[in-house]
C-alpha cells in the first residue's frame, strides 16, 4: 500500500528571510514562507481546494519561469495565470551565487510589481512562493538540500558542496 504524508507529518522549519531588492534591501512584495509548503494526494480533503493568489519559480536551465495563479477552489480551480520566462545570461551562469539570486530576485520583483487586475492577495494575506530547483541536490528535509553538482551549463563553484 501507498504511505501519504499529511501536513501534520512535515518538519515544519522557520521562514525564509524576504528576498531583496537591487539594493540589498528586504522586498516588501513577495516573501518565502516554508510553513505553508506541504504535500498533498488525491485522497487529502484539501486537495485541490486551494484558494488565492500564489506564485511558482522554476530554476532548471538557462532560462527561468515565474508563474502567477489565481486559484478559485474545487469549483473554479485555475481561475487565471500569467507566466514569464526569463533568459540567464551566460556570465550569471558561471558567476556567484549572489550574482545568480539578485537577478533571480530582480526578476521576480519586476514580474509581482506588474501584478494585473484579479491577482492581487486577499485582505491580510501574503503572497506565497513555490520553489522548484531542477538540479542534483542531497535532499536533507522537505525543504532543504545540498547541491551536489551544476549542469545544464551552470558553474557556480561557490554553490557546490
Amino acid at each position: 500500500p501507498e504511505e501519504s504524508t499529511t501536513t501534520d507529518d512535515l518538519q515544519k522549519t522557520t521562514p525564509t528571510p524576504p528576498l531583496a531588492d537591487d539594493d540589498g534591501a528586504a522586498s516588501p512584495l513577495l516573501t518565502v514562507d516554508d510553513d505553508s509548503s506541504f504535500l498533498a494526494n488525491d485522497d487529502d480533503a484539501a486537495f485541490n481546494d486551494e484558494k488565492g493568489l500564489f506564485y511558482a519559480l522554476d530554476l532548471g536551465g538557462t532560462n527561468f519561469r515565474v508563474l502567477r495563479v489565481q486559484l478559485g477552489g474545487k469549483d473554479h480551480h485555475v481561475v487565471r495565470q500569467e507566466f514569464d520566462e526569463v533568459s540567464i545570461p551566460p556570465e550569471v551562469m558561471t558567476g556567484s551565487s549572489e550574482g545568480l539570486f539578485d537577478f533571480i530576485a530582480a526578476a521576480l520583483a519586476k514580474f509581482v510589481s506588474e501584478e494585473g487586475e484579479g491577482f492581487h492577495p486577499a485582505p491580510g494575506r501574503q503572497r506565497e512562493l513555490g520553489f522548484t530547483f531542477s538540479f542534483l541536490v542531497k535532499q536533507l528535509s522537505i525543504s532543504s538540500g545540498t547541491l551536489i553538482k551544476w549542469t545544464k551549463g551552470f558553474s557556480i563553484e561557490d554553490m557546490v558542496s
